[in-house]
């Protein structure tokens, strides 16, 4: 009787785990049916539904101390994944879909529940359009990419929407024409880079819109030093702080107050 007892306490919770149905894999070792994972801390990793092999309908991830860190919605046998991912303090950082397991599409960036990036992937790679946004959700820079480089027109906006400035970029350098804006609209400098150096005539504008003086360049080397020394260098500091102001906008989501205060 003791033996019996025995042996019917022994398999009692094999029964009990055949009908929940967890954690199953078929006699071709793919995953079937509803899956809990835990960490060794015994916290769930993530809970799935996989059929074949494949993720199906909702996958939520965690992270170790147990706050929720993705919310998947996987469809076309595991192929597209809608997510949500969250913080380890539990708010929204990132929407966007996953092909194959690689970004794809317009992805959205938050910081502290406000959008700050709304930037575009193929293949996992930056490409197209990227806009970093001011906090009253207008646009602060939008940035060319290509094959996850800066690449064609960056442009600077203020906070009334004006544009103040743009770049030229061929594959993450600086090439080709910049120009600088008033708040007012008027030009303020037309310049060139080549190769991220400033080369050619770069002039800058009074008020009137006539030309107030004009630096001449050889690939980074000013030919005219006699000019720059007799004015006021301001305005070229100011041309030049730009480029501490044009940043990867993934960076900009981990600390957008102090970009926007260098603004």
């Amino acid at each position: 009787m003791q033996i019996r007892l025995l042996l019917v306490l022994l398999i009692l919770p094999l029964g009990l785990l055949a009908q929940t149905g967890l954690n199953k894999v078929d006699a071709a070792g793919k995953k079937q049916g509803k899956w809990i994972v835990k960490y060794p801390n015994n916290k769930t990793r993530y809970t799935a539904t996989f059929k074949d092999g494949y993720p199906e309908g909702k996958m939520i991830r965690y992270y170790e101390n147990g706050v929720k860190k993705a919310e998947m919605e996987f469809s076309e046998k595991g192929k597209l994944a809608q997510t949500t991912l969250f913080s380890e303090m539990g708010r929204v950082y990132a929407k966007g879909l996953y092909k194959n397991m690689k970004k794809q599409g317009p992805w959205e960036f938050y910081n502290k529940g406000r959008k700050v990036v709304v930037q575009n992937y193929l293949n996992g790679l930056k490409d197209g359009k990227t806009n970093v946004l001011f906090p009253s959700g207008k646009t602060y820079q939008q940035i060319g990419y290509k094959n996850d480089k800066i690449d064609g027109c960056v442009k600077i906006f203020d906070l009334e929407g004006h544009q103040i400035s743009s770049f030229s970029y061929v594959e993450g350098v600086r090439q080709g024409e910049c120009k600088t804006w008033t708040a007012g609209g008027e030009v303020e400098m037309v310049g060139e880079y080549n190769n991220n150096l400033p080369h050619g005539s770069w002039k800058f504008f009074n008020d009137e819109g006539e030309v107030d003086y004009e630096l001449k360049y050889d690939n980074g080397d000013i030919l005219n030093p006699e000019v720059l020394e007799k004015r006021d260098e301001e305005k070229f500091k100011r041309l030049e702080a730009q480029k501490l102001k044009l940043q990867d906008p993934e960076e900009f989501v981990k600390n957008p107050v102090e970009v926007l205060k260098r603004k």
